[in-house]
């Protein structure tokens, strides 16, 4: 066959990640995931931050709309987490 038959997409290849932790705190990531709202049709987006290397939650938000102001580059939960790192130690 030389064309994709079903329901199965493709399979993509994707490039090798070039981000890489050796510790904690030094690489963090981030993910949008909608979430249902009381009525039919409304919907939250929770943006999730995690820490790469130990996978830990750092910070999430939820929003009512999906926007790129939204996304966090910092500020008072990085005082928060560098606390709490301390602690942890």
């Amino acid at each position: 066959q030389l064309t994709h038959r079903g329901r199965e997409q493709r399979k993509h290849k994707r490039p090798i990640s070039t981000h890489k932790a050796t510790r904690a705190n030094q690489v963090w990531m981030w993910d949008i995931t909608y979430l249902n709202g009381p009525i039919k049709g409304m919907h939250y987006y929770l943006y999730m931050f995690s820490d790469l290397y130990s996978r830990k939650i750092v910070g999430w938000e939820v929003w009512e709309s999906e926007d790129a102001k939204h996304i966090w580059y910092g500020g008072p939960l990085t005082k928060q987490y560098d606390r709490l790192a301390r602690v942890a130690q």
